[in-house]
């Protein structure tokens, strides 16, 4: 019962964190801000206001992963190891504003780090880099 009573706070805890997702348009050094709520998987609403316009939609990140076996014969006896890692996930959101206006996001996420980067193209076709801490 006390690890069932770890495992639910540990979770009630998360759920308040998220991702903070940060926009900079390059030409002209405007920047924006959105937050991503916590999620266990793979994909989750995102949120973005950039210049007063809330911008809401849903994301997703396929993820990479790699994985490794290895034998070795040395000295001391034969043995056998395994590796496991993750690669950064494609991953995409599409976002709408209440007056229908677009926001289409492409970026690599990482889901060790925690952390992506990429773009994001409105519908006047203004590029803002993306940065997800």
């Amino acid at each position: 019962m006390r690890h069932m009573t770890t495992v639910f706070l540990m979770l009630f805890v998360l759920a308040g964190c998220g991702h903070k997702v940060h926009l900079t348009h390059m030409p002209t050094g405007t920047t924006a801000e959105g937050r991503v709520p916590f999620s266990l998987g793979y994909n989750g609403d995102m949120n973005v206001n950039i210049e007063g316009v809330e911008y809401t939609g849903r994301w997703v990140v396929v993820a990479g992963g790699s994985a490794g076996v290895g034998f070795f014969d040395g000295s001391a006896g034969t043995g056998t190891s395994l590796a496991m890692g993750s690669q950064p996930g494609n991953g995409k959101a599409l976002l709408r504003s209440k007056n229908g206006d677009c926001l289409k996001c492409i970026f690599q996420y990482s889901t060790w780090s925690s952390s992506g980067m990429g773009t994001c193209t409105d519908d006047e076709g203004r590029e803002w880099e993306m940065m997800v801490d």
